[in-house]
């Protein structure tokens, strides 16, 4: 859910929900009465105790998705490198499978491409997809067209090899665009997060001063915290995406359609 609702939608919300529990929280304590310095002073020490713990699981989560999106840009410049590797390898080709080979190396850039260029819609990624299999099985019946021809042949075993790495990536890439923080681990953020600000507007009840700027501020700052987060998890949406660039630069370099 976390990750097809709209990101404005989810921060609103989950603002919200911080702001709504400060109060909460703060409303229950103000009605039991000013409570005594020293239980003030020791609520204090939770109030602390529980917001370095909610720090941490933000920065243990934040790790969680950079890792995540770290890896995803990596496999985008590795493809766009095996791409390029095969396109070489494919001019030492004999023919005619060297003639053969390039228009469909050109076919599968376009399929990258489109897949880069895709978004979430699901109709756009199942058409690039299924275009990206079929040209692998093309490419790689020239390639078993080269084995059976020559099976000594230095040049077809280079471009076999490459091929074999192009093959695989796209798999790599849709299984890292599927490895997103386990949604389990945002939920335990979030119910943190909304006690923590529950405990904040208690410590606030407790003295019988209202202070919404704080709680305010302190929603803000974590659900800002929380929202990238999730958009450096969502790799299709919002203001934080993988950069396509290197995919999308390979239409430069095919050769010209005859």
């Amino acid at each position: 859910m976390l990750y097809q609702s709209s990101a404005l939608l989810i921060a609103a919300v989950l603002l919200a929900a911080l702001f709504g529990c400060g109060e909460i929280g703060y409303t229950i304590a103000h009605r039991r009465g000013l409570a005594e310095d020293a239980t003030r002073a020791q609520f204090g020490n939770i109030q602390g105790a529980v917001l370095g713990l909610v720090a941490l699981l933000l920065a243990f989560t934040f790790s969680m998705a950079v890792q995540r999106f770290d890896v995803r840009k990596q496999l985008v410049g590795e493809e766009a490198n095996a791409i390029g590797t095969l396109q070489l390898r494919a001019q030492l080709l004999p023919e005619p499978q060297k003639s053969a080979v390039t228009p469909l190396l050109r076919r599968y850039v376009e399929a990258r491409i489109a897949y880069a260029n895709a978004g979430i819609d699901p109709l756009r990624l199942s058409v690039a997809a299924r275009e990206t299999g079929v040209t692998q099985s093309l490419l790689w019946t020239q390639a078993v067209a080269l084995a059976a021809r020559d099976d000594k042949s230095y040049p077809s075993d280079l471009f076999t090899q490459a091929l074999n790495e192009v093959i695989d990536l796209p798999s790599k890439r849709q299984a890292a665009m599927a490895n997103h923080v386990p949604e389990t681990v945002i939920w335990m953020l979030l119910l943190s997060s909304a006690l923590s600000l529950a405990v904040v507007g208690y410590g606030f009840g407790l003295g019988q001063k209202r202070n919404n700027f704080s709680l305010a501020a302190l929603s803000i700052l974590i659900a800002l915290v929380i929202m990238l987060i999730l958009d450096f998890d969502r790799p299709r949406r919002g203001l934080i995406e993988v950069d396509e660039g290197a995919i999308i630069a390979l239409r430069a370099g095919l050769a010209p359609p005859p």
